[in-house]
């Protein structure tokens, strides 16, 4: 019978793993096998319901996006696929899951994966609100998408 030993591993905010070692009855061979410490609430509901009571426009830009299919959605829209991945439908956290947010449906947003990705990008993103009159404000000079589809 082998030892086991567990040791709790935070590579990020987004992969907390269990690394779970095993010793063979000799104590020679040891074998680590990462385990998801904790798994979160699937986006999918919470997503799907945001985008339908938004009527598929992004909570930032207002931008029609896509939730299924981004060969019609390029075709609708004369756009390459590449320009239509931007506009892909994605659950934006008001309050963000490191801070207590939840994946219900009050929390949750819908916003095209441009957006999204840019407020991320930011050292500290900033509050959904703020983010919000932001994109306004660029949309408004024509500095944000390279594609509008309004």
């Amino acid at each position: 019978m082998g030892l086991l030993l567990c040791q709790y591993v935070r590579f990020s905010d987004w992969f907390p793993y269990i690394l779970r070692y095993e010793m063979d009855g000799d104590l020679s061979t040891l074998v680590g096998t990462l385990y998801m410490a904790k798994s979160r609430k699937s986006l999918v509901v919470p997503r799907s319901l945001a985008f339908s009571s938004q009527s598929g426009r992004c909570f930032y830009c207002s931008q029609p996006m896509w939730s299924e299919d981004p060969h019609d959605f390029a075709l609708k829209h004369k756009i390459t696929l590449a320009q239509a991945k931007r506009f892909q439908c994605t659950g934006e956290h008001l309050k963000a899951y490191k801070d207590g947010g939840t994946a219900t449906r009050s929390n949750i947003v819908a916003a095209c994966l441009f957006c999204n990705r840019k407020r991320h990008q930011r050292k500290e993103p900033p509050h959904p609100d703020q983010y919000k009159k932001m994109i306004e404000n660029r949309m408004s000079q024509g500095r944000w998408h390279v594609v509008r589809l309004n």
